[in-house]
């Protein structure tokens, strides 16, 4: 009995990414290089492995580590002037389309075609180079004319048949959203590239300075009800050090309605939202005592 096993990984991008389209193929290890040269004369020997290039490191190719930061970023430019925001909530991602300056009084219509139309090409573009996949909406600047709308859908399923992952799209909704579902692939570049911000913990937003010191000043309050000491280190993050620092009045009614006196400690362990309160008297961590 023979068991059936599949092709390696590296096989496997090759034969799910090595189409016509791709003129060369830079493999930075020699392993590797055999092992794709081999499985490319064995699928397709015509071709005899010519398209692959081996050389020292992927780093080395010019421009590489320039795309592969794009691919993280949020925000993708359109040669118009407009942009696209990519969004992930738990459930699905999201793509804003803005015009930017473009759209000006005169034309509006014409111009927001030519920005839906662009922003449709790329937006194809990115659910494969950014493996996007589940459930998708796209926000497309409203038009008027039902023509151009039908214009809009009809060039982005012909971008999307480019994509080899299975794929099914809505039509425009009357506010110009348009939800689609893309087959799951592999891994989107995202996750494999990211890790969660420790900070905002994939929220994309943390604390304002403003709520940190409310915060300070609740802690104080509910302090001082429970013991009589006066004085007490505050560790802060850099960046609500620095605040302070420069904005020395923001917990001086704080200090004097309560009566109570921080050493301010600049502490780079400290996330934007933590705080730490240490005891003057003992040293002892009194943050979560009360």
């Amino acid at each position: 009995m023979e068991v059936y096993r599949s092709v390696n990984m590296t096989s496997s991008v090759i034969r799910d990414m090595f189409t016509k389209e791709v003129e060369s193929v830079i493999v930075d290890n020699k392993r590797k290089f055999r092992t794709i040269q081999n499985y490319v004369k064995e699928v397709a020997p015509g071709t005899g492995g010519t398209g692959l290039l081996s050389q020292g490191g992927l780093c080395s190719v010019p421009g590489i580590t320039e795309e592969t930061d794009k691919l993280l970023r949020r925000k993708v430019w359109l040669k118009s002037g407009g942009h696209l925001v990519i969004d992930h909530t738990e459930a699905m991602f999201v793509i804003d389309v803005n015009s930017g300056r473009y759209i000006g009084r005169k034309d509006q219509e014409k111009n927001i075609l030519k920005v839906n139309l662009e922003a449709a090409v790329e937006i194809a573009r990115q659910l494969r180079l950014r493996d996007i996949s589940g459930l998708i909406v796209i926000d497309f600047i409203d038009m008027q004319i039902a023509e151009n709308r039908k214009q809009l859908v009809r060039t982005f399923k012909q971008e999307l048949a480019k994509d080899r992952a299975s794929v099914s799209v809505s039509d425009l909704s009357r506010y110009g959203l348009l939800e689609m579902t893309r087959e799951r692939i592999r891994v989107s570049v995202m996750f494999s590239l990211s890790d969660e911000c420790p900070m905002c913990h994939g929220y994309g937003r943390i604390p304002s300075k403003e709520s940190m010191i409310t915060k300070i000043d609740s802690w104080v309050r509910n302090f001082r009800q429970h013991t009589r000491e006066r004085r007490v280190e505050l560790h802060l993050h850099p960046l609500l050090y620095d605040f302070i620092r420069d904005n020395k009045k923001v917990l001086r009614k704080t200090q004097f309605r309560y009566g109570i006196k921080f050493d301010f400690i600049k502490d780079d362990s400290l996330s934007v939202g933590s705080l730490r309160f240490i005891s003057k008297r003992n040293k002892q961590d009194v943050t979560h005592m009360y």
